[in-house]
């Protein structure tokens, strides 16, 4: 894995899930042309063209044909397929809900009941009836217009354009949910933790900083070896050698005042335990990209967490993670013998005579000789 890997899976999410990383910019409006979408905020966004920033909450229109009352249900026909799926065993899936929009501003959310296909949905009616207008059903994707983007161009100090990685989703037409984009990423990384630290400048009080640092690799200790070896191999066998690829975030927090829980550093230390499950949900699970020909033998996992260092100004607290690799025989230096197989001569002696031995005729193994 690179540093600069784990560092844009943090400015993707981290944005997403925690406000302490970024400023953010509520959006009033996305288009899209081209396969380029041009997002306007309420307030100058304050970004160049090649900056990165994370955009959340963009909602994607699918069009709704026929609306049928049945019961206390309404079916609800789509012109195009739906991205919804419902499974009743589910505890989150249980509660899902529908939100049904209009041109016209109406914006209501309707409980799911059912999803008998891609193309039909059937909610629950509701004390608001449905809209009588054309009505669009709102989905949210990850992808798509949503996610780490980098900005194309600044027509205007309060728009910027970028690239939409799905081209098949519908303009956007709809910002009841209010959409947002976080900008001015403070995400970084270094070489150590003492570069990290001395290329560290003054901060306002509400500017936390996530910087990472990648850490020694270890081999793993192989508990069938019987002997002091970390592991033992051989020419002949299956080479299998794990490697623990280990990396730190580190999270800076300005912690200065004149009241307790800020001069003794308390403060800081307690925002950490908000920030934990943001860069949880951010890191945990992903399968970060490796050169060895072993792929997707595991994913990121939680080493640990602890108390760096407070002087009375910033706060500083480390989060460490793991990832196990596979080292194979074909990322060592075991080349096999390679040849092609063409003809076989068997000899074969006889067990009951020191002198007679029986020979084949070479066997031409070609499939058509």
């Amino acid at each position: 894995m690179k540093c600069q890997e784990i560092i844009l899976q943090l400015m993707k999410n981290l944005p997403r899930y925690s406000p302490f990383f970024s400023v953010k910019k509520e959006i009033a409006s996305v288009s899209f042309s081209l396969g380029t979408a041009t997002a306007t905020t309420t307030t100058p966004h304050g970004q160049v063209a090649g900056s990165f920033v994370s955009v959340a909450d963009v909602l994607v229109p699918c069009a709704v044909d026929t609306v049928t009352p049945v019961g206390n249900t309404l079916v609800l026909k789509t012109l195009t397929p739906h991205d919804f799926t419902l499974n009743r065993n589910v505890p989150s899936d249980q509660n899902q809900v529908v939100r049904i929009t209009t041109l016209l501003g109406f914006s209501s959310g309707y409980k799911l009941l059912d999803v008998p296909n891609r193309k039909t949905l059937v909610i629950e009616q509701s004390l608001v009836p449905f809209p009588t207008d054309p009505a669009f059903v709102q989905e949210k994707f990850h992808y798509g217009y949503n996610g780490l983007k980098e900005i194309l161009t600044v027509p205007t100090p309060s728009s910027f354009t970028y690239l939409v990685d799905d081209i098949a989703l519908a303009a956007p037409n709809d910002i009841s949910n209010s959409p947002y984009v976080g900008c001015s990423i403070r995400v970084s990384g270094a070489a150590d933790l003492l570069t990290m630290m001395n290329s560290y400048t003054a901060q306002p009080p509400d500017n936390i900083w996530a910087c990472v640092v990648l850490e020694d690799n270890v081999a793993n200790k192989d508990r069938r070896t019987l002997n002091d070896a970390l592991t033992q191999q051989g020419r002949q066998m299956d080479f299998a050698q794990q490697l623990i690829s280990n990396f730190a975030i580190y999270i800076i927090i300005p912690n200065k005042g004149e009241v307790l829980t800020e001069t003794n550093g308390r403060l800081a230390r307690d925002m950490i335990e908000d920030i934990r499950v943001p860069i949880f949900k951010t890191l945990l699970g992903i399968e970060f990209r490796t050169d060895l020909a072993a792929q997707g033998e595991s994913c990121v996992t939680y080493a640990g967490d602890g108390f760096v260092s407070f002087n009375g100004v910033v706060y500083v607290h480390q989060f460490s993670f793991q990832q196990v690799l596979m080292i194979t025989s074909s990322d060592t230096a075991i080349e096999s013998f390679d040849r092609a197989f063409r003809d076989i001569d068997l000899s074969i002696r006889n067990q009951f005579s020191d002198v007679t031995a029986y020979t084949v005729l070479p066997v031409d193994l070609d499939e058509f000789p």
